[in-house]
């Protein structure tokens, strides 16, 4: 059974029957002792056939097979030679990244390999792109990424430090010389929060630069690129961030798809009330964005007041409102619908705070194209019977010469009626339930 497979392996891929091609990488999968001992005997001939390999790499990173193939295959591929694991190199990355989680793992043969991998002589042909997700599925991403899961799973404790050979691999990777580490670079910027907290020093010195502009505006966009896929923040960090986010705030353009992710993260730090972070920080650079970034700025300061849940009327006094007075710019010329829309559900989300929200934005809300969503949020609230007033004044603000009506506007003009009779017969009162009604 080996031997025929052996001999097999050893055909030119123009005379295999079809059956053996359609059926190698499952069989590499179901018969693992078969399969990996066959490939190690050709090993020893100095055979390597890169498709073969390719396909069963790819079944060895399964999780079922990944312990025994790291008992078994790491010593074969140890021996390849770099000519072959460059035909090889996508796949070798990928289960290296694969069984870097298992606990069994022979860490020098691992690492070695990893170092092997960054090394490897290729190519550039020009032109490559430095997304995340170009950086994920590329060889030294995943190398990377291999490495970052063995570096977690000793769970390292704050200002524990890099240690070896991390440390090492890490700094080699911050090398801007060598274009190629972009990939493994922006993989880094991923976990960018927790390396510092681990080794400030180092960050500081070897992987904070590379979010500069001035230093190198390529590998600025690609770090910039990585760390707001999922940005996250610590004090610490955030102080040793500050010049490297006023300078990338001036680079807004070159942010593309992450603009938005930039300038929410950009929100959650003016929430948080940092001290090293006061409003004077946030009024140029908000005051300089494009209409679309505010609008940005204005769907993350609606998300946060949304998720305050039950402390909603705390977080609007004392982290959204404060925002609001300093920082958001105030030229009436900004007035948008999709900016009012925003403002009118943030409204709805200060709960008891409605009509202190509502004094502060009313201004801004005479421009809603569409107000469906917000007026349906306004009629399940509760707000149209605890402030009746507000209410009809905030509905008169946002249903103004639309098309149709709400289809919930009749309700929360019950409601409000219900609760205060008198202000049935209003002006205001009296144009919306003959504009419902007409319009309908």
């Amino acid at each position: 059974d080996r031997k025929e497979l052996i001999n097999w392996l050893r055909a030119p891929v123009k005379d295999r029957r079809m059956h053996y091609e359609d059926t190698w990488r499952a069989t590499c999968q179901g018969r693992f002792s078969l399969t990996c001992s066959a490939l190690r005997y050709l090993a020893k001939e100095d055979f390597w056939p890169a498709e073969r390999w390719r396909d069963a790499l790819f079944s060895w990173g399964d999780e079922s097979l990944r312990e025994r193939s790291t008992k078994w295959v790491l010593s074969i591929v140890s021996s390849m030679p770099v000519k072959n694991k460059l035909e090889v190199e996508r796949s070798l990355a990928s289960w290296l990244e694969r069984i870097s989680k298992v606990h069994s793992l022979n860490k020098q043969a691992f690492f070695e390999q990893c170092s092997e991998v960054l090394e490897l002589p290729r190519k550039m042909i020009g032109g490559e792109e430095y997304s995340v997700s170009s950086a994920i599925n590329h060889p030294v991403g995943l190398v990377t990424q291999g490495l970052l899961n063995q570096w977690l799973m000793g769970k390292p404790n704050d200002r524990d430090g890099l240690a070896e050979p991390f440390k090492g691999l890490f700094t080699k990777l911050c090398d801007i010389k060598n274009t190629e580490y972009r990939y493994g670079r922006i993989v880094l910027a991923i976990q960018a929060v927790a390396l510092y907290r681990v080794d400030s020093c180092w960050m500081e010195a070897h992987f904070l630069p590379l979010f500069s502009w001035q230093l190198n505006s390529s590998e600025a966009e690609a770090t910039w690129n990585g760390f707001l896929l999922s940005p996250r923040s610590h004090p610490s960090f955030l102080s040793a961030m500050k010049p490297y986010i006023s300078e990338a705030a001036g680079h807004y353009s070159e942010l593309g798809d992450k603009q938005q992710a930039f300038l929410s993260y950009l929100t959650h730090i003016a929430l948080s009330k940092l001290a090293d972070f006061p409003a004077e920080f946030f009024q140029p650079i908000i005051a300089g964005l494009p209409h679309s970034g505010l609008l940005y700025v204005m769907e993350s300061l609606l998300q946060s007041q949304e998720g305050a849940g039950g402390q909603r009327e705390e977080y609007w006094a004392s982290r959204v409102l404060p925002f609001w007075k300093e920082i958001w710019p105030k030229s009436l010329k900004l007035i948008s619908s999709e900016l009012g829309v925003c403002l009118s559900r943030l409204c709805v989300a200060t709960g008891d705070s409605f009509p202190e929200a509502l004094a502060e934005v009313k201004d801004w809300l005479n421009a809603i194209e569409r107000p469906d969503y917000t007026v349906r949020l306004l009629e399940r609230s509760g707000l149209c019977e605890r402030f009746p007033i507000d209410s009809l004044e905030f509905l008169n603000l946002i249903v103004n010469g639309q098309t149709y009506a709400p289809r919930e506007l009749i309700s929360c003009l019950e409601k409000i009626a219900a609760s205060s009779s008198s202000l049935v017969g209003t002006p205001e009162y009296t144009r919306l339930i003959e504009y419902s009604r007409s319009n309908g």
